[in-house]
């Protein structure tokens, strides 16, 4: 393995092999530290109080503010493959188990939250991707 190009950020690797050569050429940027994603997926099982979850879904959009949110599925058409039934399933994008647990946490949406558990049984999940870094 050689590196033709090695700036302060980025190296640029070949790799040969064989008698024919061939040539693998990969980029990476050093200077950015890698994280895996992490998503939080809510299940709601069931609606017990309509009004509770009407005030949810007011106040949960303003606990977005500030946190890099990727909304991945937002209770879209549904159908279970195994085990219990659910109403809906929302999967959220955060870059860490962190960013994650500082959204969680906010102020904003422990607020929100409260009606959500007055509104409905649900279950919730943090967990961590298994992103990789590109090739």
């Amino acid at each position: 393995m050689r590196a033709l190009s090695d700036h302060s950020s980025h190296r640029l690797v070949v790799i040969e092999q064989g008698s024919n050569i061939t040539r693998t050429c990969i980029v990476v940027n050093f200077t950015e530290e890698f994280s895996m994603s992490a998503y939080v997926i809510f299940i709601r099982e069931e609606t017990k109080d309509e009004s509770q979850m009407q005030a949810y879904a007011q106040k949960a959009p303003a606990a977005r503010i500030g946190h890099d949110i990727t909304r991945v599925a937002f209770y879209g058409q549904l159908e279970v493959l195994e085990g219990p039934s659910a109403e809906g399933v929302a999967i959220l994008r955060f870059p860490d188990m962190a960013a994650a647990r500082a959204w969680y946490e906010s102020p904003a949406y422990q607020e929100a939250r409260l009606h959500r558990l007055k509104g409905a049984e649900y279950r919730m999940l943090l967990v961590e991707g298994s992103d990789v870094l590109p090739v």
